[in-house]
């Protein structure tokens, strides 16, 4: 599979501040998220669930692969 790098220039802010504490727990929440997704991507397209979050996704294994055509 080649691997493919993007650098997500997102800006997520509020009326306190770029520092506010939720804004920065969305950014530690994205990050997780992304660090899933580029470790655990199977070479289907599906991701495989790491044990420990399992039970957070209500015990799901793997997400599917997106359907053919809509990749992007």
């Amino acid at each position: 599979m080649a691997e493919h790098k993007r650098l997500a220039r997102i800006l997520i802010s509020n009326d306190d501040g770029i520092e506010a504490p939720g804004i920065k727990l969305l950014e530690k929440i994205a990050r997780t998220l992304i660090a899933v997704l580029e470790n655990y991507q199977n070479e289907d397209g599906s991701v495989t669930i790491p044990e420990a979050l399992r039970p957070y996704m209500g015990g799901l294994a793997a997400l599917p692969a997106p359907a053919a055509g809509k990749r992007k």
